[in-house]
């Protein structure tokens, strides 16, 4: 799979309705050149894994519009080559949302199942800004 390639620079998965769990597919000790993760407008589920944020060159991590119900560890704070983080609305994909109106596409309610605090280390990352 995409955890055992080793020349990897850039994961670009952003806008492709995937779903399922993102568990193995972030291998720190293999995937050692990769500084993009864009994951974006999707449907993945689950869990945010703690590997992508050990992957040693990690500068930029997108994740944004999709179904993620998972607390921010600490872990986070390992990315010391973060310059951009984009975590907003982890968990508001289109097929997390709630149909308030069935028929009128535009009323919903977003339900907020990532429910964390902001890891404080986070604000003393070198390069995020």
């Amino acid at each position: 799979g995409m955890s055992s390639l080793q020349s990897l620079v850039s994961i670009l998965l952003e806008d492709n309705n995937f779903y399922g769990t993102i568990d193995n597919l972030f291998n720190p000790l293999v995937q050692l050149n990769v500084t993009t993760v864009t994951i974006s407008d999707n449907q993945f589920t689950g869990t945010l894994p703690d590997n992508v944020f050990l992957l040693p060159h990690l500068s930029t991590f997108v994740a944004v519009n999709n179904c993620f119900n998972s607390k921010l560890t600490e872990v986070i704070c390992r990315s010391t080559k973060l310059i951009a983080l984009a975590l907003d609305g982890m968990a508001s994909a289109d097929v997390c949302r709630l149909k308030l109106l069935p028929g009128i596409s535009n009323s919903y309610l977003s339900e907020n199942t990532v429910e964390s605090t902001i890891p404080l280390c986070l604000f003393t990352l070198p390069q995020l800004n």
